[in-house]
């Protein structure tokens, strides 16, 4: 595979250098994070080097072993109280290995217990398989284009476009596109911090 170029190698630099800066103001040796995270010391250093296109998963076991949000790490979020991002500049976070599949995450917002904002798009016969949030955490899919297949526990339910559903995102849950069309959907993303 080759070297991440465009505005995946961007994100791939903000990613490791964020991590590497918290790392290093906490006073934390790459052993103590990666055990902290439960990931391997040559995957920390490919993160850190921005040569990893780590998963979603990890990038949060490592917010989380720093004490920050995932935004902080994928540089959704801002210092100023009012924030606007485009389409263009929203952290394109997750692809599909095939063509059309794309998660985007735009903001986070700053409050005790987050929420985020994402932009989403799978093709036909695409699937994200998602680990569970935090207990007491949702989701809600906004469907634009196309009809959503949603997998909770032993539920599949089938989502049109012009729906909104919400769901509990502290378990196992799953994307499907069943269509022969591109489905788009907006995901806002309640995180509980039980704080």
């Amino acid at each position: 595979m080759g070297e991440p170029e465009g505005e995946s190698a961007g994100l791939l630099q903000q990613v490791g250098m964020a991590v590497r800066e918290l790392r290093m103001r906490r006073g934390l040796s790459m052993v103590a994070l990666c055990e902290a995270a439960g990931i391997s010391r040559s995957m920390l250093a490919s993160i850190e080097g921005g040569k990893a296109n780590a998963s979603l998963v990890t990038i949060d076991k490592l917010a989380a072993a720093l004490g920050v949000d995932f935004a902080d790490l994928v540089g959704a979020r801002s210092g100023t109280p009012v924030q606007s991002v485009s389409a263009a500049q929203a952290s394109v976070l997750w692809r599909a290995a095939g063509e059309g599949g794309l998660g985007r995450m735009f903001l986070s917002t700053r409050g005790v217990g987050r929420a985020e904002y994402w932009d989403w798009s799978l093709a036909p016969g695409q699937r994200y398989d998602a680990q569970p949030d935090a207990p007491g955490s949702e989701e809600l899919l906004g469907v634009q284009h196309g009809t959503l297949t949603v997998f909770l526990d032993a539920e599949r339910v089938r989502v049109p476009a012009g729906t909104v559903l919400r769901i509990p995102s502290d378990r196992h849950y799953s994307y499907l596109n069943e269509g022969a069309e591109d489905v788009r959907f907006v995901r806002i993303v309640v995180i509980n911090s039980g704080r």
